[in-house]
């Protein structure tokens, strides 16, 4: 089972573009035909520094709602759950590098 969303072209367009990350979005787009795109979420922990953790988003097409996005689900071992779609930049630019490599 997936997990979407959906978002229209002004949702996309408020999307911030990482200095990082967009080059391996456009490139993954630009090989897949299909448009990825990475949000950001500011995480607020209480005694600790604030973090960012990210979420990645790959276009399955328009529909009547907008266009639909599958959400990236990054399962990991000895979580508490199965369900990790906001993760570290980190980790969603070695799966792009995976996605990448594979690609090529």
């Amino acid at each position: 089972m997936a997990i979407t969303t959906y978002f229209s072209q002004r949702d996309v367009d408020a999307i911030a573009d990482d200095p990082i990350l967009a080059p391996l979005l456009e490139e993954l787009s630009r090989l897949t035909g299909q448009r990825w795109v990475a949000q950001s979420y500011p995480v607020k922990r209480r005694f600790h520094k604030s973090t960012w953790r990210w979420c990645l988003y790959k276009s399955l097409g328009a529909t009547f709602l907008g266009d639909e996005y599958q959400v990236i689900n990054f399962y990991r071992d000895n979580t508490g759950t199965s369900i990790n779609t906001c993760v570290t930049k980190e980790l969603i630019v070695a799966f792009l590098y995976g996605y990448l490599n594979r690609e090529t």
